[in-house]
């Protein structure tokens, strides 16, 4: 998703909305794999990849900087012409990826895969981040960091809880899931975080329901 307008009030506001909204995302999806990670291999890959749970949880801390790197690339620096330095950054990571791999993955099989696109992905976001920051400042990151981490208690909790009680793995995934994703949403409500105050007022809106 990208921007560009003529408004420059518009035009600071939106890379903003964006960014909170990609974090309200990412934060609940990674906590939510890291603690489902075990039954979540054994239902779509069987009981003999379970030791790739470890990959996976791996995996799920570079979706976050893959999330970010996205947004400061197509967001930021492609509307700003900064096409190049995102070439820049992509083919750097690549290039360490596949260096990495030839040390990791002798170390640490599969894992170490996981680990090099950990990096790799660590490495393009901060890189991109250093070309964007010089185009757009995004005011209250730490506090919209903070609300999707505080969000995403209830998911913790959901999981703990759930987990003694169903021993359907298929049946605990999907449980988890709808519940963690409910109470996610009423805990962003509570928190008043905007984007989902924004977006609950348009539900209640097109359900001819009024809020203050």
């Amino acid at each position: 998703m990208t921007f560009k307008t003529t408004d420059s009030r518009d035009f600071r506001m939106v890379p903003g909305k964006i960014f909170s909204s990609l974090t309200l995302l990412v934060f609940p999806r990674v906590i939510g794999i890291n603690l489902v990670a075990v039954r979540f291999i054994i239902v779509f890959a069987g009981d003999s990849f379970i030791e790739s749970f470890q990959s996976l949880r791996i995996l799920s801390l570079a979706l976050v900087f893959s999330t970010y790197a996205s947004f400061y690339s197509t967001s930021v620096l492609l509307p700003f012409k900064g096409e190049k330095n995102s070439l820049k950054a992509t083919v750097l990571s690549a290039v360490i990826n596949v260096l990495l791999n030839f040390i990791f993955i002798p170390l640490f099989s599969q894992n170490g895969a996981a680990l090099t696109t950990l990096i790799a992905e660590l490495v393009v976001f901060l890189m991109l981040l250093l070309y964007g920051r010089k185009n757009v400042h995004i005011n209250g990151i730490h506090k919209t960091i903070i609300s999707s981490l505080v969000s995403c208690i209830p998911i913790i909790v959901v999981s703990v809880v759930l987990g003694p009680i169903i021993s359907n793995h298929l049946l605990f995934l999907t449980v988890t899931v709808f519940l963690s994703g409910i109470f996610n949403f009423i805990s962003l409500l509570l928190l008043k975080n905007d984007i989902v105050l924004e977006l609950f007022k348009i539900i209640t809106k097109r359900m001819g329901i009024e809020t203050r």
